[in-house]
């Protein structure tokens, strides 16, 4: 996870997000769990965006789909990380 942020920014490729709002479908959001270390620990994707709010995937747990506000509840205390990922279209 580390990596590909440190991959995603300076390879031009990615970069921060001002907001939530900012992101985009496949823009993706890295968290360093519980007592902030500067490392990150996991990474997710943005699989939905609509009227409702933005929803994230990530493979711990087979996890689809999940409320961006929800998940943000159950990681509380920690850093996020957004990294819009720049469009190769």
């Amino acid at each position: 996870v580390h990596d590909f942020w440190f991959f995603a920014r300076y390879s031009g490729r990615g970069y921060n997000a001002s907001s939530f709002n900012d992101f985009r479908l496949g823009d993706t959001m890295q968290v360093d769990f519980g007592t902030p270390d500067g490392w990150l620990d996991h990474n997710t994707i943005v699989t939905k965006k609509d009227s409702s709010g933005i929803y994230i995937s990530y493979h711990s747990n087979a996890t689809l789909d999940m409320p961006l506000g929800e998940f943000l509840y159950l990681t509380q205390g920690s850093n996020y990380y957004g990294t819009l990922l720049k469009s190769q279209y």
